[in-house]
């Protein structure tokens, strides 16, 4: 089912590819043109900013513009990329598995990154998210695994779903104060994350957001957070001792399983709940913390 969605896809972005200019193939939408596909040799790519006299407002249709490549396992010869001012959307998958990008940069008029935009581009270090973007799409950048720095535009309200997935390199995070809402995933497996500093806007952290984050020494909350979800911080062997704030008022299933260093929980005493495996294979708890989640959880 999935390779004939795929093959779907293909066969859909090239039956719809009208036009072309020279080493670019566009589509005209309302207000101008989405380049759909790059079939020129450069490694440093500079998309134009208008294409027969059509503004180029946004990069990408459904695949990447560059083509997977290398048998499917990625692209390999763009380097660089350089996206003109007047761009305003850069759509789902747009470089997926650009592997050899190491730089992007991205302009100031554009207002919204698709789902899985720059999943998969390995060689990226850091790259600049201008304030104009208000929404980054699911798996924007999950898989950038040598991406060090990335600042969070500060009119995003949502950080969607696995967005900054299995970034490896990634050691510190600023959420802005726009932000209400990190949801499922979007740290997850971001092996070297060490420090998370959130704002009083965030109002709910989703299940598994700092899934397998290894390297996180303190959890992330804040007093309007009221739970703690399924899986939040389950095998964050980074953490030690932590502080549940007296705003939590239930722990989710696993959310902590697997925090093997965890030594001591400090639980407040209107805590209503802890659910099934919140704890488990947490073997150095202290005899004290043991006594309270059960305490809490006979209530």
């Amino acid at each position: 089912m999935r390779l004939f969605y795929f093959t779907f896809l293909i066969a859909a972005k090239f039956s719809a590819c009208a036009e072309t200019s020279g080493e670019w193939h566009y589509e005209l939408i309302e207000g101008g043109a989405t380049i759909t596909e790059y079939k020129g040799k450069e490694e440093n790519v500079k998309i134009p900013s208008e294409i027969n006299g059509n503004a180029v407002i946004a990069i990408g249709k459904e695949l990447s513009i560059f083509g997977y490549g290398e048998r499917s396992g990625g692209n390999i010869s763009i380097t660089s990329v350089t996206i003109p001012h007047g761009v305003k959307r850069i759509e789902d998958n747009a470089f997926i598995m650009c592997r050899g990008i190491t730089n992007a940069s991205i302009p100031d008029s554009v207002t919204s990154i698709g789902n899985d935009a720059f999943s998969g581009c390995f060689g990226i270090t850091k790259i600049k998210i201008p304030n104009s973007v208000t929404n980054i799409g699911r798996s924007a950048f999950q898989g950038c695994i040598n991406l060090t720095n990335i600042n969070i535009p500060i009119n995003l309200s949502i950080i969607n779903n696995s967005t900054f997935a299995a970034c490896n390199s990634l050691t510190n995070i600023t959420i802005p104060q726009n932000v209400t809402h990190i949801t499922q995933s979007a740290f997850a497996m971001s092996e070297k994350l060490k420090n998370v500093a959130i704002s009083d806007s965030i109002g709910e952290i989703s299940d598994s957001a700092f899934y397998g984050c290894v390297s996180l020494t303190n959890i992330v909350v804040n007093h309007r957070i009221r739970a703690i979800f399924p899986h939040t911080y389950y095998g964050c062997t980074g953490l030690t001792k932590i502080t549940i704030p007296e705003n939590i008022r239930h722990i989710g299933v696993s959310a902590f399983e697997g925090c093997a260093n965890l030594t001591l929980v400090d639980l407040p005493q209107n805590t209503k709940s802890i659910s099934r495996d919140a704890f488990k294979n947490c073997p150095n708890l202290s005899t004290e913390t043991l006594k309270k989640i059960q305490e809490i959880r006979l209530k």
